[in-house]
């Protein structure tokens, strides 16, 4: 996406390379969808803030080093554990477990979600909301001025007059 912005030699030419970034995210919905994202790429990786007794709620995170910890690869507080969301239960499939993780299990949900995620991160700045986002990705919105009306025109975009909040959904 970035790369396919960074086209642009202005400001004022962002907008005509948006149908290209909506067409490469369609295409990695379609890979991920149809199984040919290699498990590799899908791989999420996370810091351990505990050890696994002290997590209540355990994270994905304890989840996939509660695996490992199973086949006695132990991970403490600070040091990272890989995995990829699956189906069912427990949720994820620690990377580094004795058996590879089965293609047909990814959680092609989870990783549409976090995909649309990070795609509303980059085009927040134009003005496209994550809502609107995936509501041009799923064909929701019949116009696409409709979609951008309530953004700024990008003549007005000035990267360091952006303020981000963060937020949990």
């Amino acid at each position: 996406m970035l790369a396919c912005l960074a086209q642009a030699q202005h400001v004022g030419e962002l907008e005509k390379y948006l149908p290209q970034v909506f067409s490469l995210l369609r295409r990695v919905l379609s890979d991920l969808r149809a199984g040919k994202v290699p498990l590799p790429h899908l791989l999420v990786s996370q810091k351990l803030s505990r050890t696994l007794p002290e997590y209540r709620s355990p994270s994905p995170a304890a989840r996939a080093a509660a695996q490992l910890q199973s086949v006695e690869k132990i991970l403490k507080p600070g040091q990272c554990v890989r995995f990829i969301y699956t189906l069912g239960d427990p949720g994820v499939h620690a990377w580094d477990s004795a058996e590879p993780p089965v293609p047909t299990s990814v959680d092609v949900r989870r990783y549409t979600t976090l995909l649309v995620r990070a795609a509303s991160t980059v085009l927040q700045p134009l003005g496209i909301s994550e809502t609107a986002l995936r509501d041009r990705l799923f064909d929701n919105v019949v116009a696409v001025p409709e979609l951008w009306s309530a953004r700024l025109p990008l003549s007005n975009y000035h990267p360091q007059s952006i303020h981000y909040s963060s937020t949990t959904t």
